[in-house]
């Protein structure tokens, strides 16, 4: 490698060894996901190591700031090592521990022969019209090979989701004309459908039903396709998953509350802070409802989805919105469950399922989420919560599901409403809000509990 071409590609090469997938250098080791994108670590250990070099290898006139998501900009994936071919593809060697090889090229059928060769096959590579690293989508001169090797994909999972999608149906039938009358025996089967029917059901319906969208986007339009894909890419790869600690303090609350009203028992506990119909003026209801649960069961499957829902929201939301959201689907759903349902209600799913509707409605109407692929994931989901709602309408709230999930949809629009909104949008709080929201969290909690267990 020639001298003055050695800084430039280190610098490349810790920058990849952060964002990538891969660790490199000779201690090379797999990343978290939770540790891409890590710009200052990126930028000390530059300045560190070749502080005469760092400011040519960061500046640049690609634009950093039009576009719409982070993930999107032409500067995300780094600055492409000086002195290499024209085009070239990023290449991870199992055999070497995961290491990236740099495979440089002057003639783009040569290069789209090493794309279709390489295993497992490349993401990312480089072209002559940008000096920073792209995914293989984005280059137009293999554009053919890709739309190919995506082609061949798309047709394998296809036929090995199948199976499962039909097994999936079959069971799903078998239950609609087994369906028992007797309740408890309802439960039970609705129990089945959430721990043994639904994975089957992601597994072969869902993926199935992707594949078959995939193959057909590829064989009509193979240039959407691979912008879509190339946003996808993009999007999970790049964007940051910090840990969710809106979702981990309100999971907290509802094991506090969850052991507190099995002290008192379920039943006092609902008739002092659940939804009870009419209210009779009882406005608080509409809140503390939220912190209570049934049983293990219950308040396991809440605490699960809030997790995984907000950690998908930290990706292009801050902790404000997070709250704001859950707390705005939580007056909505119990509303909706006011208005349309008689008996008691508790459980915090509304605001839960209120994360979905507001992941929904960004990755819907954002420009930057456009061709994730969250958006037709979150209506899939939608889709299978009507399934098992319709099955458990006996004693699942349908009413504060969907009051919750249309309140986080407008809780989303409400927080793209400019449409110069970048993403991903907020900032966190400082520690001197971190501070004062626990001390109101702790106030509000501590008047609950005592409300909860009071002689």
């Amino acid at each position: 490698m020639p001298e003055d071409d050695s800084v430039s590609y280190e610098l490349s090469r810790l920058y990849l060894g952060t964002v990538g997938r891969y660790a490199v250098g000779p201690k090379a080791r797999p990343l978290r996901r939770e540790s891409l994108v890590r710009t200052r670590f990126v930028e000390l250990r530059a300045r560190m190591l070749f502080p005469d070099r760092y400011n040519d290898w960061m500046d640049s006139d690609a634009p950093r700031e039009d576009a719409p998501a982070q993930w999107l900009e032409a500067t995300a994936f780094g600055l492409v090592p000086r002195a290499k071919g024209q085009w070239g593809l990023l290449r991870a060697d199992p055999d070497q521990g995961d290491k990236i090889d740099l495979v440089p090229s002057n003639d783009p059928f040569e290069l789209a022969d090493a794309l279709a060769r390489a295993d497992p096959a490349p993401e990312l590579g480089w072209s002559p019209e940008s000096p920073y690293f792209t995914t293989v989508y984005e280059m137009e001169a293999i554009a053919a090979p890709v739309v190919a090797r995506g082609l061949e994909q798309q047709e394998a999972r296809l036929q090995d989701t199948l199976p499962t999608a039909g097994m999936a149906i079959a069971v799903a039938v078998g239950a609609a004309l087994l369906w028992p009358r007797v309740p408890q025996y309802q439960m039970l089967i609705v129990l089945g459908m959430v721990f043994v029917w639904v994975p089957l059901w992601q597994r072969g319906v869902e993926a199935s039903w992707d594949a078959w969208s995939h193959r057909k986007k590829l064989r009509t339009k193979p240039d959407a396709w691979r912008r879509a894909q190339a946003v996808r890419y993009r999007f999970w790869w790049l964007s940051e998953t910090p840990r969710p600690y809106v979702a981990i303090g309100l999971i907290a609350l509802f094991i506090v509350f969850f052991l507190a009203s099995h002290v008192v028992g379920i039943r006092e506990a609902v008739s002092r802070l659940g939804l009870l119909k009419p209210l009779n003026g009882d406005w608080w209801r509409l809140f503390t409802c939220a912190f209570l649960h049934g049983d293990p069961v219950h308040i396991g499957l809440n605490s699960y989805v809030a997790y995984d829902l907000a950690r998908i929201g930290r990706r292009v939301i801050d902790e404000r919105r997070l709250l704001i959201a859950f707390v705005v689907s939580v007056l909505c759903g119990s509303l909706a469950s006011v208005a349309f349902t008689n008996a008691a209600s508790i459980g915090a799913s509304g605001g839960v399922l209120g994360w979905g509707g507001m992941l929904l409605a960004i990755s819907r109407h954002h420009a930057g989420m456009r061709g994730s692929g969250l958006g037709s994931a979150l209506l899939r989901w939608v889709v299978l919560l009507a399934i098992v709602g319709g099955a458990g309408a006996s004693f699942i709230d349908n009413a504060a599901h969907a009051g919750g999930l249309l309140g986080g949809y407008a809780a989303g629009l409400w927080f793209i409403r400019d449409k110069k909104t970048r993403l991903p949008m907020g900032t966190n709080p400082n520690r001197s809000a971190w501070i004062g929201m626990a001390a109101i969290a702790a106030l509000c909690a501590a008047a609950m509990l005592f409300h909860l267990l009071r002689r």
